[in-house]
């Protein structure tokens, strides 16, 4: 059977937005991720989450990872690495199949400044925590994985290093 009878009804997937995972470690060694809590009356309202936003017409999936984790944190990171993780979900508003890239960014120290047009609240959180509280199994995933790398592989990041100038 041929596919090309169906050719005409295959769509393109969405790449709208990208999710970034803030993340300290502190002198001690301990990791903590970043969590924001979405305004009440907006999409997902008062929902936990990582970094998410949309990337701008013509920007590289690297510039909308750093851009939006500083626009969102206040903070610009001090490292970035893309991980092998893409969301995929059907956003029924744009009636398509969305992929969504995922990064991991470090921040200097654990002082933000919230982007008020679309959180209301921060909370830096262990693994344990950040599990309990995210409404997506994805995003505990996500950042199991991240734990992983920056505990227990750190050169593992490297290869998928994005340069923060």
């Amino acid at each position: 059977m041929s596919i090309d009878r169906f050719r005409s009804r295959l769509r393109p997937p969405g790449l709208l937005y990208v999710d970034v995972y803030p993340y300290h470690l502190s002198p001690s060694g301990e990791l903590e991720f970043l969590l924001l809590k979405r305004r009440g009356d907006i999409v997902l309202p008062n929902v936990w989450q990582p970094v998410s936003g949309k990337i701008k017409e013509g920007e590289k999936f690297g510039e909308a990872f750093i851009r939006q984790a500083a626009q969102k944190t206040g903070r610009r990171p001090l490292r970035v690495f893309a991980l092998d993780t893409v969301n995929t979900y059907f956003d029924a508003y744009y009636d398509t199949v969305m992929l969504v890239p995922s990064a991991a960014c470090r921040l200097f120290d654990k002082t933000v400044a919230l982007d008020a047009d679309l959180h209301v609240e921060f909370r830096w959180v262990d693994l344990a925590r950040f599990e309990a509280i995210v409404k997506f199994d994805h995003q505990r995933e996500t950042a199991r994985k991240i734990s992983a790398i920056v505990l227990e592989q750190p050169g593992r990041g490297h290869y998928s290093e994005i340069p923060v100038s």
